[in-house]
């Protein structure tokens, strides 16, 4: 009898961010979140998000790929809203 092979493949450990930069899981995740805290800022209105971005000096994930998730996001925010709220599956997700 022939001997067993394990053909799964090796878990996922790297993630391309917006910007082609490959970066460990742990690191894209915190591209979302930082890109998230920048855009709920409730600084001043006059600030660019391209000065929120780069003016924080600490970040750790890099500034262009935060600067680029965040201006897609802004651009399709409307959009993207539209459709859950279309979709009615806020109202099937469960409550945390």
């Amino acid at each position: 009898m022939g001997q067993a092979v394990n053909c799964a493949s090796p878990p996922l450990h790297f993630y391309i961010s917006p910007q082609f930069i490959l970066l460990p899981i742990a690191e894209a995740m915190s591209l979302y979140f930082e890109t998230a805290e920048i855009l709920n800022q409730t600084g001043s209105d006059r600030e660019s998000l391209k000065s929120k971005v780069y003016g924080n000096k600490a970040l750790k994930s890099p500034p262009a790929a935060i600067y680029a998730l965040a201006s897609e996001a802004t651009k399709w925010s409307a959009i993207v809203t539209e459709v859950i709220e279309k979709s009615g599956i806020l109202a099937l997700e469960k409550k945390v």
